[in-house]
């Protein structure tokens, strides 16, 4: 399989970005935080303070989510979906993740980061940062 041209990136964007959120996370702790999604080699590290929403392809085999705690963090998995095509939101911007994406190497950066940063509208990223938004414990 080749790589993908810009347009097929900006298609799977604009397609991955209306995916429900299955799941909210934030990094409380002193250290960072590893959360690997499935066992392929797809995960995100969150630095202490990193807040992240999940999205997933809407599957009726998606849910419930298997989350196991690590020493380091979550393994998470989809109920019985093969392939969930996980993607991250992180600051207003759509994530896929890699094996791992740090998040701290995204926090400054603006625009499109290879095929792996998405930019959301305004009112998308307004609405993720609300303070009513659900958080997960």
């Amino acid at each position: 399989m080749g790589s993908s041209s810009p347009r097929e990136d900006r298609r799977a964007a604009s397609q991955a970005s209306s995916y429900p959120v299955v799941l909210e996370l934030e990094n409380h702790g002193e250290s960072d935080m590893e959360v690997w999604l499935e066992m392929v080699p797809e995960g995100v590290i969150l630095a202490p303070g990193h807040r992240i929403q999940l999205l997933a392809r809407p599957d009726e085999d998606l849910l419930p989510l298997d989350i196991a705690r690590t020493p380091k963090g979550w393994v998470i998995h989809a109920h019985r979906s093969f392939d969930p095509d996980w993607h991250v939101r992180f600051k207003g911007h759509l994530l896929k993740p890699a094996s791992p994406s740090r998040l701290a190497d995204f926090e400054d950066i603006e625009g499109d980061v290879w095929a792996m940063r998405y930019p959301l509208t305004q009112a998308e990223a307004a609405s993720w940062l609300s303070p009513a938004s659900p958080r997960a414990s």
